[in-house]
């Protein structure tokens, strides 16, 4: 098994955990990114992908037209899976760009990963027949990601210095103006609520940016972090208040750990929440909507809990790593 990605600045090629890491060659600046890492995979896979039973590309933009161009030209299946659906998709934004990933990247594909309905009606808009389409969803790794006992929870506040007596609702992801950023905080403005803090961790590396250089008394921004699954194991709430979505795995990783959730209805959410159930459902861009229900659960922690057990049982049932992963490994053996 080997994994290819950009060469940024201060990284190389090597092994993590075993496994084969090529770092190819890329010019580091817009609008070049793209155009160089594209022709980096296309060299790649021209030269090396005869050792290979299977390619397997995330994300279906460019790179996608350039792996299966090459890959099915040795006779390698190729599995793509699409990341989101709707405005900010791939495929919408692949087809206003250059209409070739519709076309050749999904169409040609050996199978495509749609991890929600949505994704799976727009491929087969643009022709993408049935039978190459797998229905799959993301997993989590429910031992990670489980909940904290209240000692512990404490114990997590005080290492991250945050306040002990106040309610935390937590947002974790990219710091954009799709994740909902804009709509989040004129919705906790019109709260006002006394022992309320609203966390924000992630990165603000993305072309879709918010102004997020300020901090106040009920607001904290903190940085992106591979150790999340501790906020989430200190927090009370968990939001999504994203535009576009394909399966988010910050929804899973919070569900996983037994936070009652509040998330817009795009992408997967929806298969995933029963509203009410196992979290709460708002519509995207609905700020008052949005501060609404965080209002109740914030007032609630009798509702609090009973949603949060609710979702740590979803995901046992449906979303754990080890289904998943079964699934995977069937469709990717069917390929080879």
């Amino acid at each position: 098994m080997a994994v290819i990605s950009p060469r940024w600045p201060g990284t190389r090629s090597g092994s993590i955990k075993g496994v084969r890491v090529w770092r190819l060659p890329i010019i580091p600046f817009r609008p070049f990114v793209m155009i160089s890492y594209v022709a980096s995979v296309f060299v790649f896979t021209l030269l090396r992908v005869a050792r290979f039973d299977l390619v397997a590309v995330h994300l279906a933009y460019f790179q996608a037209d350039a792996v299966v161009v090459t890959a099915r030209a040795r006779g390698r299946p190729v599995w793509v899976k699409v990341a989101a659906d709707g405005h900010f998709g791939e495929i919408a934004r692949m087809r206003r760009a250059v209409p070739l990933t519709p076309l050749i990247g999904l169409r040609w594909a050996s199978r495509v990963q749609a991890t929600s309905d949505a994704i799976a009606n727009e491929l087969k808009a643009i022709g993408v027949r049935d039978e190459r389409v797998a229905r799959l969803p993301n997993g989590v790794d429910v031992l990670r990601f489980c909940p904290a006992e209240p000692l512990e929870a404490r114990s997590l506040r005080a290492v991250a210095n945050l306040p002990q007596d106040a309610v935390i609702v937590l947002f974790a992801g990219r710091l954009a103006e799709h994740k909902g950023i804009n709509d989040l905080l004129r919705a906790w403005a019109l709260l006002n609520l006394p022992r309320t803090l609203l966390l924000l961790v992630g990165s603000a590396n993305t072309m879709d940016k918010v102004k997020l250089g300020f901090e106040t008394d009920d607001i904290l921004i903190r940085p992106w972090t591979p150790q999340i699954d501790q906020y989430y194991r200190a927090a009370d709430i968990f939001v999504l208040p994203s535009h576009v979505e394909g399966m988010s795995n910050a929804l899973l990783e919070a569900m996983a750990t037994g936070l009652p959730v509040i998330a817009t209805r795009v992408g997967a959410s929806e298969s995933m929440i029963d509203d009410a159930r196992n979290g709460l459902l708002v519509n995207t861009g609905k700020p008052a909507e949005l501060a609404t229900a965080l209002r109740r659960l914030i007032a609630d922690p009798t509702l609090r809990a009973r949603l949060g057990r609710e979702a740590r049982s979803t995901i046992l049932d449906h979303f754990s790593i080890g289904r998943v992963v079964d699934r995977l490994e069937s469709a990717y053996e069917e390929l080879m």
